[in-house]
């Protein structure tokens, strides 16, 4: 058994990103951005945080790392980290940082929602396509 990269609009979990995020990412092939919110490492679908539509690809997160506002002012100084990070956070909690690239997804052509399609195993109902 193989794993196969599913179509990117099946892949269930997004992560919002800004214009600059996304553009940086399809530049570079990689990039990096900073949240309240925890993901795990894997794929994601990318959703522009302007425009709230889904983009035509996915990343992958490939590192996580956290820090507390108190621990980088301990490290690096008060004047130097960005308090509103943390705004509406304890400055004891954690805010994540995380890298990732450009996800290998496989763009296959787009099915109509009343075709079936044959697995090689067993047949797929429509429905189970739309989900």
């Amino acid at each position: 058994m193989s794993f196969k990269p599913p179509d990117v609009r099946r892949i269930a979990h997004f992560v919002e990103l800004d214009p600059f995020r996304i553009k940086e990412v399809l530049k570079r092939g990689r990039c990096t951005f900073i949240s309240r919110y925890f993901y795990n490492p894997g794929i994601y679908r990318v959703k522009n945080s302007r425009t709230k539509k889904f983009e035509n690809f996915a990343i992958s997160i490939d590192k996580v790392e956290s820090a507390s506002y108190e621990d980088l002012v301990e490290r690096f100084g008060e004047d130097v980290v960005d308090e509103s990070l943390w705004e509406g956070l304890s400055k004891k909690e954690h805010i994540y940082f995380y890298a990732f690239s450009l996800a290998e997804i496989e763009r296959e052509e787009i099915m109509e929602a009343s075709s079936w399609r044959s697995t090689g195993r067993k047949e797929v109902s429509r429905r189970e396509l739309l989900l």
